[in-house]
């Protein structure tokens, strides 16, 4: 990811792995200043994903990794009160994304996709609007991201590599 300033991060996001009836989804990354890790365990993605509703997503707990490599877990009564905290942070996020459309050949570092799938997004949170648009192929894991470029060109976040197997967790 580029940002309007110019300064680039690496972010990698897997699945490593299924715990505690959850998954384990960890995301990792790198820039000038830090590399950070956080891994979190969620369940009930089947359920959400097949109703289209997000109501019952249930994180479990969140390890954080900091930059001396000691692991913090959070559960229990300090999770929950993360929990309030994030869920009336989300209910003002307003998504607004357009019917997906042919979005043609991209080519990113990771490879060339043909016949992708382009989405405008504009997202509303906290007051602020950002508007985005979004190239995603369904070989790509996860979310399908290929590409995501801001409405001003400030922003821009490309696929470095992809796959099914051979992530390293960092916990």
């Amino acid at each position: 990811t580029t940002d309007s300033s110019g300064k680039r991060s690496i972010s990698r996001t897997m699945i490593a792995g299924k715990a505690d009836g959850g998954w384990i989804i960890e995301s990792a990354t790198l820039n000038s200043a830090e590399e950070t890790a956080v891994q979190m365990c969620v369940r009930g993605l089947e359920k959400a994903a097949a109703a289209g509703n997000a109501e019952s997503v249930e994180i479990v707990w969140i390890k954080i990794k900091n930059e001396k490599g000691a692991i913090q877990r959070v559960e229990g009564p300090v999770l929950a009160m993360m929990r309030s905290v994030y869920k009336n942070n989300l209910s003002s996020l307003n998504v607004k994304a357009a019917i997906y459309v042919n979005g043609g050949t991209v080519s990113v570092p990771a490879g060339t996709f043909a016949a992708t799938n382009r989405v405008e997004t504009e997202v509303s949170f906290l007051g602020k609007t950002h508007r985005s648009t979004a190239w995603h192929h369904s070989a790509v894991p996860i979310n399908g991201m290929v590409k995501m470029l801001s409405e001003d060109g400030k922003n821009q976040t490309v696929l470095l590599g992809f796959g099914f197997k051979g992530a390293v967790s960092e916990f």
